[in-house]
């Protein structure tokens, strides 16, 4: 158990470092002199070097013990992001986030095939709920925190506040992770027989497109709040800790129901609710409270998806799991960098309203894909 939440608090620093920078992302635009859709280069960049960076260094490292490599990935990341507190110019910023983006990539897969390989079968659900849910708290407190810093006092102090989790994740890996851990399916093999299954990959596609369809607004969340709702720093702040705490609610939610119920009926729940809402963001042109409660029930719907689609591709793999979760990892990252790389165009081809209804689409085509992905495995 004290190596489970070792791995959790090494997400909560990977998912702070992932996050945070959607709500400091004007300043950094402005400081660096960079248009706002050019800033979001920082998360999308990010996300494509996570989505590449998952599979091909967990199949490289395949054979590597996994306690070693937790550290090291963890050490990278408090070291790039040293790198980018320190930062005089938008191109060594972006390279710095592309090198925390290798460390992520090695770090939230592998922790989350260790955490499956030390629980019985009946508990991983909830095993990955509690790994998993480090990356939520990291919602609930660290996006927060960091944006309340960076506002505050500099977004470099939202680097070094990163750094500084990565480091403390660097000393947990070490002290509770277990040695000798080997991966399970792990090397080039594995991977490309997982790509090779059709149906694995429909699966799959259903965690792009859950993470690509709410990257579309979130990446540019702060500008969202501040010119729909008039929200200053601290509302920014506000809000954005209700979403973390509702998403941290809907992650352990989504954990006990998958153990109960089976993975369908919570990744159904999620994604039915995500077009409802975005459908509702013309709400957030009423003020403060109507983008609390907007985004708290954005957070519970959007993360309780993640325990249960982890848990279908374990049961639908179970041989080939470091894999699969790998590719989930990848597949979360690259929606993320495709809903960016989208709300970029359409925010520098159109305006912050038409934000919503390309990420709508992108909700009732992810449902669809999940349902097509169910009939293929005969409703698994």
């Amino acid at each position: 158990m004290k190596a489970l939440w070792g791995l959790a608090l090494g997400n909560f620093a990977v998912g702070t470092g992932a996050l945070v920078v959607a709500g400091v992302l004007p300043d950094i635009a402005r400081d660096l002199g960079v248009p706002d859709a050019r800033s979001g280069h920082l998360i999308s960049l990010y996300a494509i070097a996570y989505a590449l960076g998952a599979p091909l260094l967990g199949s490289l490292t395949g054979g590597f013990d996994r306690r070693r490599l937790l550290v090291g990935a963890a050490a990278l990341i408090a070291v790039a992001n040293i790198v980018a507190a320190l930062a005089a110019s938008f191109d060594l910023l972006l390279f710095a986030r592309i090198a925390s983006a290798l460390g992520a990539a090695i770090f939230s897969p592998i922790g989350a095939a260790v955490a499956s390989t030390l629980v019985p079968p009946e508990r991983v659900a909830r095993a990955l709920s509690l790994v998993f849910g480090g990356f939520v708290v990291a919602t609930v407190l660290g996006v927060p925190l960091g944006t309340w810093l960076g506002g505050n006092f500099g977004w470099p102090v939202t680097f070094w506040f990163v750094a500084a989790l990565a480091a403390g994740a660097t000393i947990s890996a070490l002290v509770t992770v277990p040695k000798g851990l080997k991966a399970r399916g792990a090397g080039f093999r594995p991977l490309f027989a997982v790509l090779k299954n059709h149906r694995m990959v429909l699966a799959l596609s259903v965690g792009v497109g859950h993470m690509a369809c709410q990257f579309i607004p979130y990446t540019f969340i702060a500008l969202i709040l501040s010119q729909r709702s008039n929200a200053d720093t601290n509302d920014i702040t506000v809000v954005l800790l209700l979403f973390g705490l509702f998403s941290f609610i809907g992650n352990i939610v989504g954990g006990r129901i998958t153990d109960r119920f089976g993975t369908t009926v919570t990744i159904l729940g999620g994604l039915f609710t995500l077009p409802v809402i975005f459908a509702a963001f013309d709400l957030l042109d009423t003020g403060v409270i109507a983008a609390c409660i907007m985004l708290s029930v954005w957070g519970a719907a959007g993360f309780s998806f993640a325990v249960a689609q982890q848990a279908r591709l374990v049961g639908l793999a179970p041989e080939q799991s470091s894999t699969a979760l790998s590719l989930h990892a990848s597949s979360m990252y690259l929606g993320q960098a495709l809903g960016a790389l989208v709300g970029a165009q359409v925010l520098r081809g159109m305006d912050l309203y038409a934000l919503q209804w390309f990420a709508l689409a992108g909700a009732l085509l992810t449902l669809t894909l999940f349902l097509i992905s169910r009939r293929q495995w005969r409703g698994r």
